[in-house]
């Protein structure tokens, strides 16, 4: 028994822009974070078809997105697992 993801929601980068209280960083201590190839499309998920737009009022998680791009960064997608062991007995 094991579980695997894949998602842009599991960026090993999203660490430290998730705030503590985020369901989402909630979510990935339940199990291991590892780094999954290719570019993620985190822009596209947060901001929609028309991407990013240059003084627009974003939401907290979203300014720390473009923050994030500004500084250079490029988003990639994250894997998600949880062992064997971890997972509780369900019978």
């Amino acid at each position: 028994k094991s579980f695997a993801c894949t998602s842009w929601l599991l960026d090993p980068q999203l660490e430290g822009i998730l705030s503590e209280s985020s369901n989402i960083r909630k979510f990935r201590l339940l199990g291991q974070l590892l780094p999954a190839p290719g570019q993620a499309d985190t822009v596209f998920r947060c901001f929609g078809v028309s991407g990013i737009v240059e003084n627009k009022k974003y939401n907290n998680l979203q300014q720390k997105l473009v923050d994030f791009i500004k500084k250079g960064n490029i988003f990639h997608y994250g894997m998600f697992v949880i062992l064997r062991h971890q997972i509780p007995d369900t019978k």
